[in-house]
C-alpha cells in the first residue's frame, strides 16, 4: 500500500465527515484494525484501511480538504469548493433552506443550507450556533439577487462544526467583524456595520406604474464616532426608517458596499432578516450631551398641534399643517438646530428659542445672549420624533426637543455612567423586524 502524505488527524477528519462518527469512535476502530493486522501497521495505514472499508475515496477527499478557498476569492459558477469560516448570523424559516452568514479574515458570504443532514457536529444534535467555526466541503457558489456570490450546500456537501484541527483563534471573533465606519472607506463586498441611528428619511415608491413593478426605498444615516455611513434600504426593509428611532443602535449583517462610491461610506440592503435594532434604556426619550454648535434655521415654523416643523418660502402663508391638516398658530418662534455630542454619537436636535432659554421668558436680546453662550453647555433634552416638512411637502423625520435642561458636569457624568452600566449589564431592549404582507413591522422582544 502506498502511503499518502496525510496526517492521522486529517484522515480522522475525512472519515468523521463522511460517516458522522466521532474522533474517539474512529480511534477505537483504528486500534481494532491494528490488532487485527497483528500490530504490523501504523495508525495512518490503519486509518486508510478503515476509510477503504467505508468506501471513502481518500485521495479525492484530501484534495478537497486542502483546497480551501478564501471567501474573497469565491465567484458564481464555482463548484465543489471548501471554505472555513465563523458563523456570524443564522436565519431559520419554516422551510429549507436556512441561511448562515459566514466570515473569514478575507470576507463575508451568505450560505444556504438545503439539507441539515449534511451537518456533522460529532454530537447527536445537528446544530449550528453563532460563533461556531464551520468547514464547508463540496459546496457550490451561485449568484444572489444582487449578483453577489453565495454558497449553496446540498446533499453532496458536508458542514463540519468546530472541527478539532482548526485553531479558533485563526478566525476573528464575531464582534471583530463589525468594523469602524471610517475603515470601510473604499471597501467592497459584504460587511457588518453597527452604529447609532442619526438621521432617517421616509420611504418613497419608485419604478413601475399602477402598483406593478414598484419598489419602496428609504435611507438612514448611522454614526459610530469614527464616521457616518449612508445606508440605502430597498423593498420591505425601507420601513425601518419609520419604526426605528433616532438614537437606536442598529446592527446590519452582510450589507453590500456601494461599488461606485469612493469618497464616503454607502451601503445597501433589502433583507430585513439581517437587521437587529436595540433601544437603549429606558426608552431613550431623553438625550444627554454637550452642545457643540447652535444655529438658527430661517423660514421654519412649528405646528402647535402636532409639533411638525414646517419650512416655508419667503412671503408664503401656511393655511394648514401638511402633517395634521390644522392651521399652525405658532409662527413667531424661531427654530434652531443644535449639535450634541453624547459620547455615543453626534445628534442634530431641533428646538425653539423658548426651549433653549431653558423654559424661561426673556427679551430678544437676552435670548440671543443665552444662545450665543450655549456652546460647551451640558444639557438633557426631552424629545419627540416629528416630521420636518419641506416646502415641496416632502417629509423627513427629525429629533425635536420639547424641553431642554442644563446639567452640571457631575450630573452629566452620573447619568452617562448609569446608562453605560445598564448597557453593559444587558439591560437593552431588542426589536425584531418581521414581515407583514408586503411591508415591514417592528415588534418589541
Amino acid at each position: 500500500m502506498s502511503v499518502l502524505p496525510l496526517s492521522l488527524d486529517e484522515l480522522v477528519e475525512i472519515i468523521s465527515s463522511e460517516t458522522g462518527l466521532s474522533k474517539p469512535e474512529i480511534m477505537k476502530l483504528i486500534i481494532d484494525k491494528k490488532k487485527k493486522m497483528g500490530n504490523l501497521i501504523n495508525d495512518v495505514s490503519a486509518a486508510l484501511l478503515i476509510a477503504k472499508d467505508f468506501g471513502i475515496d481518500v485521495l479525492n477527499k484530501i484534495t478537497v480538504l486542502k483546497g480551501k478557498i478564501d471567501i474573497q476569492n469565491l465567484s458564481p459558477g464555482m463548484k465543489n469548493v471548501t471554505i472555513i469560516g465563523r458563523v456570524l448570523k443564522i436565519i431559520r424559516g419554516p422551510r429549507p433552506p436556512f441561511i448562515v452568514l459566514v466570515g473569514d479574515e478575507t470576507g463575508i458570504i451568505k450560505t444556504k443550507i438545503w439539507d441539515e443532514q449534511v451537518i456533522v457536529t460529532g454530537k447527536e444534535k445537528r446544530d449550528i450556533k453563532v460563533g461556531d467555526i464551520l468547514r464547508i466541503l463540496k459546496a457550490d457558489v451561485k449568484s444572489d439577487s444582487s449578483g453577489s456570490p453565495e454558497i449553496h450546500v446540498f446533499k453532496k456537501s458536508k458542514v463540519m462544526v468546530n472541527p478539532p484541527d482548526i485553531d479558533p483563534s485563526m478566525i476573528p471573533e464575531v464582534d471583530l467583524f463589525f468594523r469602524p465606519i471610517r475603515s470601510l472607506m473604499n471597501k467592497r463586498g459584504k460587511v457588518l456595520i453597527r452604529g447609532v441611528l442619526k438621521e432617517k428619511h421616509l420611504p418613497v415608491v419608485y419604478g413601475g406604474s399602477g402598483g406593478e413593478g414598484q419598489r419602496r426605498y428609504s435611507r438612514i444615516i448611522l454614526t459610530d464616532g469614527t464616521g457616518n455611513a449612508k445606508v440605502h434600504l430597498y423593498g420591505p426593509v425601507a420601513d425601518l426608517s419609520i419604526y426605528a428611532k433616532v438614537g437606536d443602535i442598529i446592527e446590519i449583517y452582510g450589507a453590500d458596499m456601494k461599488s461606485n462610491v469612493t469618497d464616503s461610506v454607502e451601503l445597501s440592503i433589502s433583507d430585513p432578516k439581517f437587521i437587529d435594532i436595540y433601544e437603549i434604556l429606558p426608552s431613550y426619550n431623553a438625550i444627554i450631551g454637550i452642545i457643540i454648535n447652535v444655529k438658527t434655521e430661517n423660514n421654519y415654523c412649528i405646528c402647535s398641534h402636532c409639533n411638525a416643523v414646517i419650512t416655508f418660502l419667503e412671503g408664503e402663508i401656511i393655511e394648514k399643517c401638511p402633517h395634521c391638516g390644522r392651521r399652525p398658530d405658532v409662527f413667531d418662534s424661531k427654530v434652531l438646530k443644535m449639535v450634541l455630542d453624547s459620547d455615543i454619537a453626534l445628534y442634530e436636535v431641533y428646538s425653539t428659542e423658548y426651549a433653549l432659554s431653558f423654559g424661561k421668558s426673556h427679551s430678544t436680546q437676552e435670548i440671543e445672549n443665552i444662545i450665543s453662550s450655549l456652546t460647551g453647555t451640558y444639557v438633557k433634552c426631552r424629545y419627540k420624533i416629528v416630521p420636518l416638512i419641506l416646502s415641496n411637502e416632502k417629509r423627513e423625520y427629525i429629533t425635536y426637543a420639547t424641553m431642554v435642561e442644563e446639567l452640571d458636569p457631575e450630573e452629566y457624568s452620573r447619568i452617562l455612567l448609569k446608562e453605560i452600566e445598564a448597557l453593559e449589564s444587558g439591560v437593552i431592549k431588542k426589536k425584531t423586524f418581521i414581515l407583514a404582507e408586503d411591508h415591514g413591522i417592528y415588534k418589541d422582544m
